[in-house]
């Protein structure tokens, strides 16, 4: 502090921490103070005057008052269907740590910085929240389709009355919120076999590779040269997490088709659980176009020459009637 006049006043900056989980109240820390003042003088026959100084080591209270403040802690953070690229819920059980009891009070759930979690329906009121109350939430977030499989951070506020009817905001306290796999659908069935010139119907096995279930799924196969359908959509209905469905559909082969394999594009519609319409990424089924039996070619020409002798048979036979009748 220096020399301090008497009279005289010098502030002097101390810095202290208050833990976060001090509660509100009057506390007392000792603040030690060393000086030396002019205690007396004396002089000398030389009229040389000497100074005597007295050194003083002090201690003095000094009590600092902490406001009481409503403080969060959250012991439970489950999710609903919370999935890459799709809203769901967070489910939030919370509890008020603090020595404040909170009036009028709101929890409202924030983006932390640039998190892939989205809060769209973010405040809840739930009235009076005492302190060592417990109260739950429901809120809806969404995920951002760059999201990946793992545990992002959400943000937490509580806004409330306090016991002077000033309407304070807590401290932000940040939580870790799971996301699931995005959704996507693969093809457990082998590869579909076709022959050159056929018609029917051809079978694909789907099955449901993410975490949460797609609702009224229905898949389409993209049909191009030298395939045709008239039918080229299946409905699949709700698949859960793992589930296959056998979806068919109808596809003629035109009969100049290279013998090959080829790949179909095939994607899945489908509602999520909050019944927002969704669309899977595309991916392939394998078609293997293979060339007509031999033998079915021998048949074909065979029965042409049948349906020829026939036709000479009855040609012959009518002649010969005709000319007995003669």
């Amino acid at each position: 502090m220096g020399d301090l006049k008497s009279p005289g006043l010098v502030t002097v900056p101390i810095r202290v921490k208050i833990l976060p989980n001090a509660t509100g109240g009057n506390y007392q820390i000792l603040l030690n103070i060393m000086y030396s003042y002019l205690g007396s003088s004396t002089q000398d026959a030389a009229a040389v005057l000497e100074y005597n100084y007295k050194q003083v080591n002090e201690t003095i209270p000094v009590t600092i008052k902490i406001k009481p403040q409503l403080r969060i802690e959250v012991s439970d953070a489950g999710t609903e269907n919370l999935t890459v690229g799709s809203e769901g819920f967070l489910n939030l059980k919370i509890k008020n740590a603090g020595s404040e009891d909170g009036k009028k009070a709101s929890v409202t759930v924030i983006r932390n910085g640039a998190s892939p979690i989205i809060p769209t329906d973010n405040s809840v009121f739930i009235g009076d929240f005492p302190a060592n109350g417990v109260v739950t939430g429901k809120y809806k977030v969404a995920v951002s389709n760059d999201a990946e499989n793992q545990i992002y951070p959400v943000d937490i506020i509580v806004t409330y009355e306090n016991r002077d009817g000033d309407v304070v905001t807590s401290t932000v306290y940040t939580v870790g919120v799971p996301v699931g796999r995005k959704i996507s659908f693969g093809i457990t069935s082998p590869t579909v076999h076709v022959l050159q010139g056929s018609e029917g119907m051809i079978e694909v096995e789907y099955q449901n590779n993410g975490d949460s279930t797609a609702y009224q799924a229905q898949a389409r196969l993209s049909i191009v040269e030298p395939f045709q359908s008239s039918d080229d959509t299946a409905y699949l209905g709700d698949l859960k997490p793992g589930q296959k469905v056998t979806a068919r559909f109808h596809v003629s082969t035109a009969d100049t088709a290279v013998v090959k394999e080829y790949s179909l594009s095939t994607e899945i519609r489908y509602h999520d659980s909050l019944d927002n319409s969704q669309v899977s990424d595309p991916f392939n089924v394998t078609v293997d176009v293979e060339s007509k039996p031999l033998w079915g070619g021998v048949v074909q020409v065979l029965v042409v020459i049948g349906v020829i002798i026939l036709v000479g048979i009855g040609a012959g036979y009518y002649l010969l009637v005709m000319r007995k009748k003669k």
